[in-house]
């Protein structure tokens, strides 16, 4: 029988959009022993679907397929990916353009990968899309070999996790398997310099936006059948020079195999392969923050403790009982700013998590760190492998093949959330008279302006400017012998004229007439027009702007709110619904102009009620039903409003709009102060639509200020206080807080806290 012989290079492979390309010359192993069984016998190999001998005997039409050895090693085929040894569809890329920023160089693109061979027995795993780029590589002090770009200079915004594998530095053996290959759509006017480089992760049941979640069942599964191709959705962000974007990037495609079962007729499904098939490092890093206290205010004072949980998913784990020893030899924590030198966890000391059998958790408690900012707080996470421990390939006989001289690993790079630390100065006003009520707000130039409600032998409101060197105190209007324990509220118009609604003081049988006062914010000149006679309970004249008109919210003769919309001089009125005079209510206009009253429901013991007019028509919705105190009210983003209260003990948040809320519990300790008081807290919405919150807490008997950033909700204590605090709450225009409180000596100690960094 007359036999022709062929190698033939079946793959998947490592695709690159970049550099260089030297001759294209294959690797061809010694093939004189081949033999069929070792590979069920050997540990797995990264290899791109398979290195093959395939005999053919042309008189008897038939063909015979033998593996070359025992294929233990990873291969990069670009070739076998892109024309003329396969169709130009084999990987295809499809830009998002309604997503994409062009000029900025925010590329959104879904990257596909069809199976090279459908149909056939080359089932992959554990399939990874390497993006290399040429951002500012930055070397990781322990291990120099080690670069990458570190935020924000970052080429992959949503990587799954980092590799080694076939970077160009290092991979040198250019135009062969175990090299570095150039791709046919490659740019080649740039160099990689980057030996660690973001990927994405291609499985099935995995789609283009999912997160990096693997059924472990699946086993990182790429099938030859059915659809025989998978998608992912890569955020790229190219660098920008002299205002335009430089689109340089690399791009390698990197997968398992080994044989299937000699038993299976047709091994299509995950279980028809040996473990062996997945790589041999672990194939997922991922860090979790479990309470981190780390903090920075500026480079001379910053601290905390790093409180995390590293889960590390290894395949070769998966139904075994063997120890995390046996398949990770070290793992190593470094970061180039929140400590010193490297941190070593013991292999030996991680535990099992429920559900998942691959994965080992491993706790990390690091004290007194040192960040230098808020922001690219990183950790390297290296998690080295025991077999194999090199990037040498696994052929015997192999020569001549450049490769990393490091340790054959899995890497991570972890963003630490650092919070706002912010130094509070206090500065008391020295306010001599029985206060009742404050309020706060920032002009222009970021001069803050309280105004206080007091009774000093009368009624009087005033008002004091911080002028950038001292506080001008002013007092433009009040007279009466009642007592002024009545609301002040103030706003600024798109002018930055600044209007406040507080009632007259001057009895009228029953009622107060509520005024509205408008003066101009540097000459404090004020002049007034009324806009109806109403109750004053305490709580209920609230002001905002919506960018043409006034919002003022009231209450009269002590059951009805009131709503009053328009110019000083030209008000309409009109009534919203019922309401009691000893409950709170709070005002505000949504991001689209439609005014939002919250208030306790009267009929139902305190309920917290929202009233909105998004259609012209006034609609009452209950938010929560349990009995609450002191709602206030701001607006979000994008028609979202938020609502803070208390409903004892415990300091709620609730966000939403119309009728669909979400409520949550933000501080389960806190209470308010003996008395139902609207100014027991406060709530303002930074400018990237996030909600801080001030507040009275009684169990850490003083003011505390919380605010909601990416990372969550983070709490600090601001000062000790009065038993009723009568917090009011502004922020400036770089959203630093500024809180107006009573001091510990009660209702004559008028304090002010300045939140900075």
């Amino acid at each position: 029988m007359h036999r022709v012989k062929l190698i033939i290079l079946l793959t998947i492979v490592a695709v690159s959009f970049g550099s260089c390309s030297k001759s294209q010359i294959p690797v061809s192993p010694d093939i004189s022993t081949p033999d069929i069984h070792s590979i069920n016998q050997v540990g797995n190999h990264r290899t791109i679907w398979g290195l093959w001998d395939v005999y053919i005997d042309p008189e008897n039409e038939t063909l015979e397929i033998v593996p070359l050895r025992a294929l233990n090693f990873q291969a990069n085929v670009v070739n076998h990916l892109q024309p003329p040894q396969s169709p130009i569809h084999m990987l295809t890329i499809n830009i998002d353009a309604g997503t994409s920023d062009f000029p900025s160089g925010l590329v959104n693109v879904d990257v596909t990968l069809n199976h090279p061979f459908p149909g056939s027995i080359f089932c992959g795993f554990d399939v990874m899309g390497i993006v290399m780029d040429d951002h500012d590589g930055v070397p990781w002090a322990t291990d120099p070999s080690i670069i990458s770009s570190i935020q924000p200079n970052t080429l992959l915004q949503n990587p799954d996790g980092w590799t080694r594998w076939w970077n160009q530095v290092e991979f040198t053996t250019y135009g062969t398997l175990l090299g570095y290959i150039e791709g046919a759509r490659a740019n080649p006017n740039f160099t990689s310099t980057h030996t660690l480089n973001a990927f994405k992760y291609f499985c099935d049941g995995l789609s283009a936006e999912d997160d990096f979640f693997v059924n472990i069942n699946n086993r990182g599964f790429f099938s030859s059948y059915n659809n025989a191709n998978n998608k992912r959705r890569y955020e790229l962000q190219f660098q920008v020079e002299d205002s335009s974007p430089v689109f340089n990037f690399k791009y390698a495609v990197s997968a398992s195999w080994a044989q299937p079962y000699e038993d299976i007729e047709n091994p299509n499904l995950p279980q028809h392969f040996p473990i062996s098939a997945n790589m041999p490092e672990a194939y997922k890093l991922d860090v979790i923050d479990t309470g981190c206290s780390a903090w920075f205010f500026d480079q001379s004072h910053y601290g905390g403790d790093l409180d995390l949980k590293l889960d590390i998913y290894d395949w070769q784990l998966y139904g075994m009982s063997i120890a995390a020893t046996e398949e990770i030899e070290s793992i190593k924590i470094e970061s180039p700013t929140l400590f010193q030198g490297p941190i070593y966890l013991d292999p030996a000391n991680g535990y099992m998590v429920p559900v998942n059998v691959t994965r080992r958790r491993y706790d990390i408690n690091i004290p007194d760190v040192t960040p230098s900012g808020l922001n690219n707080q990183l950790l390297l996470v290296t998690v080295n492998s025991v077999h194999p421990a090199t990037y040498e390939p696994q052929i015997p006989g192999i020569s001549g093949i450049d490769y990393p001289e490091g340790h054959l690993a899995a890497y991570y790079i972890y963003d630490v959330p650092i919070k706002v630390n912010y130094a509070w100065d206090h500065i008391n006003l020295g306010h001599p008279h029985d206060i009742w009520m404050t309020n706060g707000i920032f002009d222009q130039d970021d001069n803050p302006i309280v105004a206080v409600s007091s009774a000093d032998g009368g009624a009087m409101y005033h008002f004091y400017a911080w002028n950038g060197i001292d506080w001008d105190h002013d007092t433009p209007f009040g007279y009466g012998d009642t007592g002024a324990h009545c609301s002040i509220r103030m706003c600024f118009d798109p002018d930055w004229n600044l209007a406040a609604v507080w009632p007259n003081i001057h009895w009228n049988g029953a009622n107060r007439d509520s005024v509205i006062n408008i003066r101009d914010h540097i000459s404090l000149d004020w002049n007034y027009s009324e806009i109806d006679t109403s109750y004053c309970g305490g709580y209920f004249n609230v002001i905002d702007h919506d960018g043409t008109n006034y919002g003022v919210s009231f209450n009269i003769d002590d059951d009805t709110l009131w709503f009053a919309y328009g110019q000083p001089g030209d008000w309409e009125k009109e009534a919203v619904g019922p309401l009691v005079g000893d409950n709170c209510m709070d005002f505000a206009f949504d991001s689209f102009g439609n005014p939002y009253i919250v208030s306790t429901e009267p009929w139902a013991v305190n309920n917290l009620t929202v009233w909105y007019n998004t259609t012209g028509t006034w609609q009452m919705h209950v938010i929560y039903a349990s009995p609450v105190t002191c709602p206030r009210i701001s607006a979000g983003l994008s028609g979202e409003m938020y609502v803070t209260y208390y409903d004892d003990p415990g300091l709620k948040f609730s966000h939403g709009s119309e009728l669909n809320w979400m409520t949550s519990t933000i501080v389960p300790g806190a209470a308010i102060g003996s008395i139902n008081f609207l100014d027991e807290l406060d709530i303002r919405t930074d400018s990237h639509g996030q909600p801080h919150i001030a507040y009275k807490d009684n169990h850490d008997d003083g003011v505390s200020y919380i605010y909601r950033d990416e990372g969550g909700w983070h709490d600090q204590f601001v000062a000790p206080s009065f038993d009723r605090a009568k917090i009011a709450l502004a922020l400036d225009s770089m959203d630093r807080p500024l809180i107006v409180y009573l001091g510990p000596d009660g209702l004559n100690d008028l304090r002010v806290a300045w939140g900075h960094w």
